[in-house]
């Protein structure tokens, strides 16, 4: 009788390969690709703030926690962010103007029934030339969170992330320069 040296050569090779492995270790893979909104010019900041306050809104008054000029919430407040930059300025100013044009009664200074806490942080890959920003609004009463939401926008133009990153607040007009796709 003769062994064909070929097929016993393989099983011994997948017997031993096989004793390499870790079959507990983790299989990396790749998120599958989303669409992702790029912010390409300061007028878009006011588009970000108006989809965040309206979900948050639309979220709240589903949950039942609270409805414009409810007596659950008399008043919201809409706390500055920790990091206070030139994005996160003009991007209140526009969430509590989305408020205040929806019948929500937005106090100037806290405390308030519901206080919504805003929030941006900026990650940069050192594979890629963008910037991501995550923008999170939280509204909540006391230590309990009645909604929150957050986005994730890329940035291309170094001009623009270096004027969203600002931690100087300014209203002077800065001229910068935009490339598209």
């Amino acid at each position: 009788m003769r062994f064909a040296p070929l097929p016993i050569a393989a099983a011994l090779g997948a017997v031993l390969l096989g004793g390499c492995t870790n079959p507990g270790a983790p299989l990396p893979t790749d998120f599958a690709q989303e669409p992702q909104q790029k912010i390409q010019a300061v007028r878009q900041w006011q588009t970000v703030a108006t989809s965040l306050a309206e979900r948050l809104s639309v979220m709240m008054i589903r949950d039942n926690a609270c409805t414009p000029q409810a007596a659950l919430c008399d008043t919201l407040y809409v706390h500055p962010a920790a990091y206070s930059s030139t994005f996160d300025a003009a991007f209140r100013e526009a969430f509590v103007s989305y408020l205040v044009g929806r019948g929500w009664n937005v106090a100037q200074q806290g405390p308030a029934d519901i206080e919504i806490d805003l929030d941006s942080r900026y990650a940069k890959l050192s594979t890629a030339p963008e910037v991501e920003v995550m923008v999170t609004a939280s509204a909540r009463r006391g230590d309990r969170y009645l909604a929150r939401i957050s986005d994730v926008y890329y940035i291309t133009s170094p001009e623009l992330y270096a004027k969203m990153a600002s931690s100087n607040p300014s209203y002077e007009p800065t001229w910068l320069t935009v490339q598209g796709d």
